[in-house]
């Protein structure tokens, strides 16, 4: 099994990858919703964005090569969730 494959079956079994995983999943579903129901695409897509990019932010902190590099990619991760419970205070 070569580094990267470890690393990879290591994240499959991570709380937090799981828990951004489930996460993106409901984003989308939010972002269904409000495209669909309520007609609303500009707020939307960038909740949409925001709220899979943590996931993606965590994947990578999990490939990165060094701790420095995973903590900066979770730090990203932080910082795409704040915005997010301002748009959804926006869309109330």
């Amino acid at each position: 099994m070569t580094k990267d494959n470890a690393k990879m079956k290591q994240s499959e079994d991570n709380l937090i990858v799981h828990k951004s995983k489930q996460f993106a999943l409901r984003v989308i579903k939010l972002y269904h919703y409000l495209c669909e129901d309520k007609k609303e695409y500009v707020l939307s897509k960038q909740l949409l964005r925001s709220g899979t990019s943590i996931g993606a932010n965590v994947k990578e902190a999990i490939r990165g090569q060094s701790s420095p590099n995973g903590l900066l990619f979770l730090s990203g991760a932080e910082r795409d969730d704040n915005p997010r419970v301002r748009y959804r205070a926006a869309l109330s």
